[in-house]
């Protein structure tokens, strides 16, 4: 048996096929005096036609804040980094590589980098992993670290059906062989570096001047000191070199 409604309490009737909310006026022994809203008196209604009006549900607590919270900070980081903050561990990430049509049309207007291939222009850009220059980094390159590569030499380095990839065909040994001879990885990795140096120091030398000023100064920049001082003072470790002593 369900609860009576008492004097004052809030409640609804159906009436019409309308909901019609009002209170009890009366609790009487079958029914009620109910007053609807809007209404300049209350009306008897029984008892199975009243119903109580469901109490308001309580409203959730907030959600905690997630573990993992993308801030991007200003100077503190280097640049183009994303700072990633999980738990109280902060995570330093690269954002997504840099692309340049521009830059690579240029690539394809190059011939192919691998030694005894005299094939192109056209080529294909063959961007090659970030840690061939960056150790530890696993990441696409950006454009600009691209090189020329012919569409038969970047199908064999990428891999081809029965062939695993990572080496660049070496095409005096397949002429002599007939057969498809595959440079060692550790030769590839070479190729693809010294071509890469010196595709990027070409393209720096067709820039007018102002930019190449202004892109050498950020570059240098990014080098850490010590491998900085390594390099232009002679410096090792903890050893000094002194110049220009009187």
């Amino acid at each position: 048996m369900r609860d009576r409604l008492t004097e004052g309490q809030r409640g609804y009737v159906i009436e019409d096929g309308r909901k019609k909310r009002g209170a009890v006026k009366v609790a009487q022994p079958k029914g009620y005096l109910f007053h609807v809203d809007g209404e300049e008196e209350a009306r008897h209604f029984s008892e199975k036609k009243v119903k109580a009006d469901r109490p308001a549900k309580a409203k959730r607590p907030a959600r905690a804040p997630a573990a993992a919270s993308l801030k991007i900070d200003g100077p503190a980081l280097a640049p183009r980094q994303v700072r990633v903050e999980v738990g109280t561990r902060a995570l330093a990430r690269p954002e997504a590589p840099a692309e340049s049509e521009a830059y690579l049309a240029w690539v394809r207007l190059g011939e192919c980098i691998n030694p005894g291939c005299h094939n192109g222009p056209p080529c294909d850009p063959h961007h090659e992993d970030a840690k061939l220059v960056q150790k530890g980094v696993s990441q696409t390159a950006p454009d600009h670290m691209t090189v020329s590569l012919c569409r038969t030499c970047h199908t064999v380095y990428t891999g081809i059906p029965g062939k695993r990839g990572g080496c660049l065909p070496d095409p005096e040994a397949t002429r002599q062989e007939k057969r498809l001879i595959l440079r060692s990885r550790e030769e590839t990795l070479a190729i693809l570096r010294r071509a890469l140096d010196e595709r990027m120091t070409r393209a720096l030398a067709l820039l007018p001047q102002a930019w190449r000023v202004r892109v050498a100064a950020r570059a240098l920049a990014m080098v850490p000191e010590a491998e900085l001082r390594a390099a232009l003072l002679g410096e090792r470790g903890d050893e000094t070199t002194t110049t220009g002593a009187t």
